[in-house]
């Protein structure tokens, strides 16, 4: 007996009203957004302090970078003082090579001379 059978028209159904949020839903969306300020405050707080301490590590960085310009131009200076050293004792070491050479020399002229 449903109300085909019977003949009867189907009851009408209420129209739906468009959609109206409740006070409790309101409250917690503006919660929400409040609570969303407060997380972005608390993140642009934490973003300052990090980026004074990026700068502390920086300027850190600069003097030991500082540092180890000095010491890489100190350690290039000194070893291209004992490589100019070694240089200058082997030029005087060949000089006299070749001075003891030239003074054979003369001796053998002599001695074929001689002859």
């Amino acid at each position: 007996m449903g109300s085909k059978e019977s003949g009867e028209e189907p009851a009408t159904k209420p129209q739906k009203t468009p959609y109206l949020p409740t006070w409790g839903r309101i409250g917690a969306f503006v919660l929400n957004i409040l609570k969303l300020e407060g997380n972005v405050e608390a993140l642009q707080k934490d973003n300052k302090e990090l980026d004074k301490r990026v700068q502390a590590l920086q300027r850190q960085l600069d003097e030991r970078a500082g540092k180890l310009e000095i010491l890489s131009d100190f350690v290039t200076k000194a070893l291209e003082d004992r490589v100019r050293a070694q240089a200058e004792e082997a030029a005087i070491r060949a000089f006299e090579r070749m001075a003891t050479f030239a003074a054979l020399l003369p001796e053998r002229n002599q001695s074929e001379d001689d002859k």
